[in-house]
């Protein structure tokens, strides 16, 4: 998937849905450092979409990084408040980050 998603992007790098869904599919596949530079790609072509934000919450959450991955899910949240996959995210997020600050 990831191939065929790049080729795609080749032929029409401002598309924001291509780059979300290799985002995706790069996450799925375990490389979540490129899945986040897509997402990040894709939040700067179409700020407004909020789903975009949970691209990068579950790419900063696989990286382990629970602070910044409640961000993108909180900025995902407030532009698309019926996304239940971003609140869910925010809860996630906000659970990672109390058990590490549970640790401290």
């Amino acid at each position: 998937a990831v191939r065929c998603y790049s080729e795609a992007i080749r032929l029409d790098p401002s598309n924001a849905t291509l780059l979300s869904n290799r985002s995706l599919a790069l996450l799925n596949g375990g490389e979540a450092a490129r899945a986040l530079t897509d997402a990040d790609a894709a939040v700067a072509l179409d700020p407004h979409w909020g789903k975009l934000y949970g691209r990068k919450g579950a790419a900063h959450l696989a990286m382990g990084d629970a602070y910044d991955a409640l961000l993108a899910y909180r900025e995902g949240a407030a532009l698309d408040p019926s996304n239940k996959t971003l609140k869910r995210g925010v809860l996630d997020a906000e659970a990672k980050l109390s058990a590490l600050t549970a640790d401290i």
